[in-house]
C-alpha cells in the first residue's frame, strides 16, 4: 500500500480521524510506503519507492514492535 502519509506522525497518532477505522485499515497492510513522494528525492534506483525520503514499512511487525520495522530489501530487517 503507499499513502503519502507519515506512519507514525499521522496514522498511529489519530491525526486521520478515530483510531478505531484506521486500525482496522491497517489490519489489512502488510507492507506500507508511507511518505510524500518528493521530485528533489526522486531515485529511480529505489525498489517499490519513488524518493529517498520514502519508506517501506512492514506494519505488522511495526505494531508489533512498538516501533518501524523497515524492509530492507532481502539483507533482513532493521528497527
Amino acid at each position: 500500500c503507499y499513502s503519502g502519509y507519515n506512519f507514525e506522525k499521522d496514522m498511529l497518532t489519530g491525526n486521520l480521524g478515530p483510531w478505531e477505522i484506521t486500525e482496522e485499515m491497517l489490519s489489512y497492510i502488510d507492507v506500507l510506503v508511507d511518505g510524500e513522494f518528493k521530485l528533489e528525492l526522486k531515485n529511480p534506483n529505489l525498489r517499490f519507492r519513488g524518493s529517498e525520503n520514502q519508506r517501506v514499512i512492514l506494519v505488522q511487525e511495526s505494531l508489533k514492535a512498538d516501533g518501524i520495522v523497515q524492509w530492507d530489501d532481502g539483507e533482513g530487517l532493521s528497527i
